[in-house]
């Protein structure tokens, strides 16, 4: 819901402000004994703040509840109509126009959350509102709703571009993150599109041993073997999966050179990160072997994927 993914955004470590938004503080000295008027709007956003303090949030939260609803039925309306489909590709058809559809209906009630969402960033840079879209965004992802993403990622994309610059890193990650969505809906051109600018800006901002570009990688395999690529995507995996595993290696020994010096958490981080990574290819690659009737090869990479998964704490989407 749209509820839990102010949740996951109020918990992120990106930070909306110094100060607290309420129109109410900003009007007068908070009475609430719980309230620190130096939190950041991601605590307001979140709810962890003091309701009667944050009146404003709550009506936030309910209009972009209110939004999500409007949006999910007129999405589900729209593909109801086309019953018994003559093929894959008719449906996702009906549901690419679906979310044109829905976006156009929900229009208003949108404008009405992303100003509320604006007033409370109303102090910080424009690319503040874009990461609070970026991280709704992704936690729309994470529960499946590509429509959403797709949605929520575009509000975002124009705001990266301004502040980041297409050939940065936070660009590559926005526009990875939209190419795997519009992959799910299975809007090849888009996706292979979104895909492409990723990998400019990671190879301009970090180089092609960067773990993000096995990341990238692996999502263009997925693509090639969707649209019967079947071999090209092969060996697209492949070379994911060798170059990750360069990067799970150079990080643990980055981990081991620092041990016990300040730079060790940061060396974590990363090798955190690359794992992360390296779950993601070997979880695409093990749904490529299953397609192909290699079962066998698909528990394998599953299994790693498990073990890593539990070794270092993370679920891979």
């Amino acid at each position: 819901s749209a509820r839990a993914a102010a949740v996951t955004m109020g918990s992120s470590p990106s930070r909306l402000t110094n100060g607290c938004a309420s129109p109410v503080c900003a009007a007068e000295p908070c009475a609430a004994a719980a309230c620190n008027c130096s939190d950041s709007a991601s605590k307001v956003i979140s709810g962890t703040a003091p309701v009667d303090c944050h009146q404003e949030s709550v009506k936030l939260a309910a209009l972009r509840d209110e939004t999500r609803v409007k949006f999910t039925e007129l999405r589900d309306e729209t593909s109801i109509k086309l019953i018994d489909p003559p093929d894959e590709s008719a449906e996702i058809k009906a549901v690419l126009r679906a979310v044109s559809s829905s976006e156009e209906a929900a229009a208003e009630l949108d404008v009405r959350w992303q100003e509320g969402l604006r007033k409370l960033c109303k102090d910080e840079p424009p690319i503040k509102w874009a990461e609070q879209i970026a991280l709704l965004a992704s936690a729309a992802q994470l529960h499946g709703d590509h429509a959403e993403t797709i949605y929520l990622m575009r509000l975002a994309q124009p705001h990266y571009e301004a502040s980041h610059g297409e050939l940065s890193i936070e660009f590559a990650e926005l526009v990875n993150s939209l190419g795997e969505s519009l992959l799910e809906l299975h809007d090849f051109v888009q996706a292979h599109q979104a895909f492409e600018k990723a990998r400019a800006a990671v190879l301009a901002s970090s180089g092609e041993e960067d773990a993000s570009v096995s990341s990238i990688d692996a999502n263009e395999a997925k693509l090639l073997t969707l649209i019967d690529q079947v071999d090209a995507g092969r060996q697209l995996f492949e070379r994911a999966l060798a170059g990750i595993k360069q990067c799970v290696v150079k990080a643990k020994q980055q981990e081991e050179e620092v041990a016990g010096q300040p730079q060790q958490a940061e060396a974590s981080n990363h090798l955190f990160l690359c794992q992360v990574i390296h779950a993601r290819v070997l979880k695409l690659f093990s749904e490529f072997d299953a397609r192909q009737g290699d079962a066998a090869a698909a528990l394998a990479k599953a299994s790693i994927v498990k073990q890593l998964e539990s070794t270092y704490g993370f679920f891979s989407q």
